[in-house]
């Protein structure tokens, strides 16, 4: 990490100099200003310290397994922490960035999600009102409205259909809205559906803390009868944004998908799921032990063949495998 803040540095005093129209320091501007390669010292100084480097310390993706676990925990905790399991949950569909769907230290670019950024629909597409007593029997559709967001694309809906299943998205966003219009007496559009109301019906707001301690908690009081992969230090608020993408790539879904679902604009994202979605798929060494023999097209051994006449691999028709040297 310390080698990334140092190329970023570099990268931002040698785009002042140029700003300038001086030369970067840092390197071989030659006959162009635009020049971006670095200079021999400079590059084996940070050649040097990444191998002193720590390695990256990123957050474990959650489990659907281990989310219907952080339900069930909840419902025996109270109100609360019911709310904060139903915006985790539903967060999770939507693989939504901690700063959309609780309160923050740090407010994001993207907008607190608020009542009117949520809409349900029956299955012939109906509009369904949030305070309609069925609507967990009704809604088949969830939509979310992203106002603003990180990639600044403005008003940016994403829809997501009801699961048979404990862990789904549409009864999770029901549960949360019905429940922050019932405990805030005045509760209005554009009211965050991170609001709930205390025992004393004051209003108080889902922090970004209360749910990083509840996932380090369940996984805590889970970790004697639960394997999920992961130990409570490793678990973070963008847990829940990785385990939406680690989810759909293990079902085989394409990142193109996951991209669009989870408003990613770059395949960066798979650097930090990758490894753990090895962890879990990892039937690579049943495939490998399977392989029989496997013959050398370009060994050296004499081939016998007619006169005058060319064999297979001379014409090209059987394709030549290279085992290296």
């Amino acid at each position: 990490m310390v080698v990334s803040t140092l190329r970023d540095a570099i990268g931002h005093v040698a785009a002042s100099f140029r700003a300038s129209n001086r030369p970067s320091p840092f390197h071989h501007e030659g006959n162009t200003v635009a020049s971006t390669r670095i200079r021999t010292a400079i590059k084996e100084l940070l050649t040097a310290l990444e191998t002193t480097d720590l390695p990256p310390n990123r957050q474990k993706a959650v489990t659907p397994e281990f989310l219907r676990d952080v339900l069930q925990l909840a419902a025996q905790l109270g109100p609360v922490s019911e709310h904060t399991a139903d915006l985790i949950a539903g967060a999770f569909f939507f693989a939504m960035r901690a700063c959309e769907f609780c309160l923050t230290p740090t407010p994001g670019k993207t907008k607190l999600l608020t009542l009117e950024n949520i809409t349900f629909r029956d299955c012939n597409r109906r509009q369904l009102k949030q305070t309609d007593p069925d609507l967990l029997t009704k809604a088949h559709y969830v939509t979310i409205c992203f106002v603003t967001q990180k990639n600044n694309v403005r008003m940016d809906r994403r829809t997501q259909t009801r699961s048979h299943n404990a862990l789904c998205p549409v009864r999770a966003w029901g549960r949360a809205c019905q429940r922050t219009r019932a405990t805030i007496t005045d509760a209005k559009p554009d009211t965050p559906v991170c609001t709930i109301g205390d025992a004393n019906g004051d209003p108080t707001m889902v922090t970004s803390h209360r749910v990083l301690a509840l996932l380090r908690l369940v996984c805590r009081c889970m970790k004697d009868t639960k394997h999920y992969g992961f130990e409570p230090h490793e678990l973070g608020t963008r847990s829940i944004r990785s385990g939406a993408a680690m989810a759909l790539l293990i079902m085989d879904h394409s990142t193109e998908k996951i991209k669009i679902l989870g408003r990613w604009s770059s395949d960066a994202f798979l650097v930090y799921i990758r490894p753990q979605v090895l962890e879990w798929t990892n039937i690579m060494a049943e495939d490998m032990a399977r392989v029989g023999h496997i013959t050398d097209l370009n060994s050296t051994a004499k081939r016998t063949r007619k006169r005058g006449r060319k064999n297979d691999w001379e014409l090209g028709l059987l394709p030549q495998l290279y085992l290296g040297r």
